[in-house]
């Protein structure tokens, strides 16, 4: 997740770094910085591209995981104290393994 965070910061300056550029191309009636920012826009496009398949791959892993959280909140609320121990270590099985896929995924 820091490295998300750290790319879409990188993105960001680039970005502003590109405005910065493309109104010193209209105020100096400067071409050759127009096409500066026009082949920056192929790289911030492609950053955006990366990120949000990262993104995806986040929420993909993580989705299990919540609604599995989700669920034995719910059980834990409804069920008896000698069902509980029973689901409660289904659920740490099914949450150990999400986290081992986060690991193997290289997330974690």
């Amino acid at each position: 997740i820091s490295a998300i965070s750290t790319r879409v910061l990188e993105m960001g300056g680039l970005v502003e770094s590109q405005i910065a550029q493309a109104v010193y191309a209209l105020r100096h009636f400067d071409a050759e910085a127009a096409r500066g920012v026009m082949i920056n826009e192929k790289r911030v496009n492609q950053m955006e591209v990366e990120i949000d398949a990262v993104d995806r791959l986040l929420v993909n892993l993580f989705q299990p995981l919540l609604r599995a959280a989700r669920r034995a909140v719910g059980v834990v609320q409804r069920l008896q104290t000698g069902h509980l121990s029973h689901y409660l270590g289904y659920m740490t099985l099914v949450l150990l393994g999400g986290l081992v896929g986060l690991k193997l995924a290289g997330i974690l």
